[in-house]
């Protein structure tokens, strides 16, 4: 966001504020958004403003990219500052669409990795139905916001923006081997629960193999 020489940093960061109090004033007078205390909507409603997405998709926008919901309130839960949250909202946003054309490589990744850390679990997910239930697309978008418990995300999301969007690779990888037990039961159902109820204390264990995992493997970039 910042470019690199330091005497820029204080003008730079007063424009970019500028220009997101104009974009927010914008998005309230054409009621792009009408409830200025619902902090995700707004920082979405903003970034639907600034990238000149016809309103009529507005609504389109909420319903297909609850991730991108959840990672919105995350990240305003961490930064405070809805200026500097915002920034950092729009360029995940953009690290995204670039991330997105590459799907099926990240998901054949996760698998590599996965065999490596816990062949037979690789070897029955291999052959069975459940990873067609698991939601892998909306966890690496939203970078596990609303999967993991927020107090744990911190970290993971620090990867990220330093450039290892594979860490997310890792966390999957995590999450399956930590929940195996319901995995080779093939109960989907109470799998999907699980996961959908991870504790604080489970979220923290998660995010810390994933990255003691991803260490392991080589701190690897993408």
């Amino acid at each position: 966001i910042l470019p690199k020489h330091r005497e820029c940093h204080t003008f730079v960061m007063t424009q970019l504020k500028q220009s997101y109090h104009d974009l927010k004033r914008a998005t309230l007078i054409t009621n792009k958004t009408t409830d200025e205390s619902n902090k995700p909507n707004l920082l979405c409603s903003i970034y639907l403003l600034e990238q000149n997405i016809n309103s009529n998709t507005y609504q389109d926008f909420y319903i297909v990219n609850k991730p991108l919901k959840q990672l919105a309130r995350v990240i305003f839960n961490i930064v405070k500052l809805e200026e500097e949250a915002y920034l950092i909202f729009s360029s995940f946003i953009n690290l995204q669409k670039k991330w997105s054309t590459y799907t099926k490589a990240v998901q054949l990744k996760m698998q590599h990795f996965l065999e490596l850390e816990d062949n037979d679990l690789h070897q029955h997910l291999e052959n069975s139905k459940i990873m067609l239930d698991l939601p892998f697309p909306e966890w690496y978008e939203s970078c596990y916001a609303g999967v993991l418990q927020d107090s744990a995300l911190d970290r993971i999301l620090d990867k990220v923006i330093a450039g290892s969007r594979l860490i997310l690779v890792f966390v999957a990888v995590t999450i399956l081997i930590s929940f195996r037990e319901f995995i080779l039961k093939d109960d989907t159902t109470e799998l999907l629960i699980k996961l959908a109820n991870i504790s604080c204390e489970m979220s923290e264990i998660i995010a810390a193999k994933s990255i003691e995992t991803w260490e392991r493997h080589g701190s690897l970039l993408i």
